[in-house]
């Protein structure tokens, strides 16, 4: 769903600018792809190939491949780290976490336009998202609430 999310979220905010277009990855560490897209125009698999190096990242370090990058630059060294080989330390790769475990098992990826501007989608995403999952938890609440008290009579 987070992956249609950001599709139509391209589409209903970004599609008529003049912005080229993203592409968009979830994977789990296991190598499973949950989902793949590429939207708008100028987007090629160069952009599956960044979100890849953006995802290990992740992997390697359990933090967003933007933070890894300000975090070095914070410290006077370079983004991209000598650790990573040819992977990059640039927005756009964000972890996925299962509540209860310890670190990351996969991450959300976006390429296609500045490192901060494709951290910043994800993360404008994922708290629309959650909105909504929110929301519709606590309707559901109260309807079962109320399910319950009827039935309990």
């Amino acid at each position: 769903m987070i992956g249609t999310a950001l599709l139509t979220t391209w589409y209903d905010d970004r599609a008529k600018s003049n912005d080229d277009g993203i592409a968009i990855s979830i994977t789990l560490f296991s190598g499973v792809t949950l989902y793949a897209s590429m939207i708008g125009d100028n987007v090629t698999a160069d952009n599956f190939e960044w979100a890849r190096r953006k995802t290990n990242t992740v992997k390697r370090f359990g933090t967003s491949s933007f933070c890894r990058g300000q975090s070095r630059l914070a410290k006077g060294k370079p983004a991209d780290d000598p650790l990573l080989g040819a992977d990059y330390a640039h927005g756009g790769a964000f972890p996925v976490r299962i509540q209860g475990c310890p670190h990351p098992v996969g991450a959300i990826a976006v390429s296609g336009l500045t490192q901060v501007e494709d951290h910043a989608y994800i993360i404008a995403v994922l708290k629309r998202y959650w909105r909504c999952i929110v929301s519709t938890r606590v309707g559901e609440s109260r309807t079962t609430s109320s399910s319950l008290e009827v039935n309990g009579r």
